[in-house]
C-alpha cells in the first residue's frame, strides 16, 4: 500500500512538472548581442543617417527577432529602413505600448520571421534611422531574442502586464544596451552649458569603451576645459579654434582609440556648438 501511494505521488509530481513546463514563462534574453552603430549626416536631406549592425555571439541560446531603438522625444526619427527578410520597420510614438515605461517613450522598431532571426554565431547590418531637428546622442535599445509566447493557465492571465515577464527590463522580457540615436536640440543653447554636455556625452562614451586610449581621454579633458575657460572669458575664437584642433584630433583617432560611436556622437556635437559660435559672432 505503502509502496503505491509513493508511486502515485510520484506521479502526480511529473504531472505538475509538466504542467508548470507548459505554464513557464521563457524569457526572451537568452541572447549575447552587441551592437555597432555609426552616423553620418546627409546635408542634402538635412538629416542623420543612423546605421546599426547587430552581433549574436555564438554563446546565445536563442535568435534574435527584434530590435527596438528607444528615444526619449516623439518625431525625431522620420524615416527607417530594415535588412532584407525583416518586416517593414514602424514607429511607435509615445503613449503606445502595454507599459508605463513603454508608453513614456518612442520607439523605433524591426521585427523579423523566422527565416531572417539572427542565429548564434551570426552578425546582421542594414538597420538604419533617418532623424531630423535632432543631434546624435546615447540612448537604449533593446533587442529579444525568440521564444514561444508565454502559456499561463485559464483564469490566470493579469489584466496588464505580466510580472516577471514584461518587467524584467523597461521594455519587455529581452535584454537593453547603450548607442547611439537621436536626441531632442536645446532650444536656446548656451554654449557653456553645451560644453558640460559635452564632457558628459564623453564621460559615458569612455564607460562604454567607445574611447580607449588614456593619453588620449586626457588630451581631451584639457581641450574642453580650454573651450569652457575661453566661453566663460567671452573669448568666442579662441573656444572655436580649440573645437576645431579637437575635431582634427578624432579624425586622427578614428577606428584607433576611437570607435565610429564615439566618433559620430561628439564629431557633430561639436560641429553644432562651432555653428552657434559663428552665427553669434556674426550676429554681433
Amino acid at each position: 500500500m505503502f509502496r503505491v501511494r509513493i508511486q502515485a505521488m510520484l506521479v502526480l509530481a511529473l504531472i505538475f512538472s509538466a504542467i508548470g513546463q507548459a505554464w513557464a514563462l521563457e524569457l526572451r534574453n537568452r541572447v549575447d548581442v552587441s551592437v555597432s552603430a555609426e552616423v553620418r549626416y546627409d546635408r542634402a536631406g538635412n538629416v542623420h543617417v543612423y546605421r546599426y549592425r547587430i552581433s549574436n555571439s555564438q554563446a546565445a541560446a536563442q535568435n534574435v527577432w527584434n530590435f527596438q531603438l528607444i528615444m526619449q522625444t516623439d518625431g525625431l526619427v522620420r524615416d527607417i529602413v530594415a535588412p532584407p527578410g525583416w518586416a517593414r520597420p514602424s514607429l511607435k510614438a509615445k503613449g503606445t505600448g502595454h507599459t508605463a515605461d513603454l508608453r513614456a517613450v518612442a520607439r523605433a522598431n524591426w521585427s523579423a520571421p523566422e527565416k531572417a532571426r539572427i542565429v548564434p554565431g551570426a552578425t546582421l547590418a542594414g538597420f538604419e534611422a533617418m532623424a531630423t531637428a535632432s543631434l546624435p546622442g546615447i540612448v537604449d535599445y533593446y533587442a529579444e531574442g525568440y521564444a514561444r509566447p508565454p502559456q499561463l493557465p485559464p483564469g490566470k492571465v493579469p489584466p496588464g502586464p505580466i510580472p516577471g515577464y514584461d518587467d524584467v527590463t523597461p521594455y519587455g522580457p529581452g535584454v537593453v544596451g547603450r548607442t547611439i540615436g537621436p536626441v531632442s536640440l536645446d532650444n536656446p543653447l548656451s554654449p557653456v552649458e553645451f560644453v558640460d554636455h559635452l564632457i558628459s556625452l564623453k564621460d559615458e562614451a569612455v564607460e562604454l569603451d567607445w574611447i580607449r586610449n588614456a593619453g588620449f581621454i586626457q588630451g581631451l579633458d584639457a581641450r574642453l576645459e580650454a573651450v569652457n575657460i575661453a566661453l566663460l572669458a567671452q573669448r568666442d575664437n579662441i573656444a572655436r579654434d580649440t573645437l576645431r584642433a579637437l575635431l582634427g584630433e578624432f579624425e586622427q583617432q578614428r577606428g584607433k582609440a576611437v570607435t565610429s560611436e564615439a566618433y559620430g556622437l561628439l564629431k557633430y556635437n561639436i560641429e553644432h556648438l562651432m555653428l552657434h559660435l559663428a552665427k553669434a559672432q556674426q550676429r554681433r
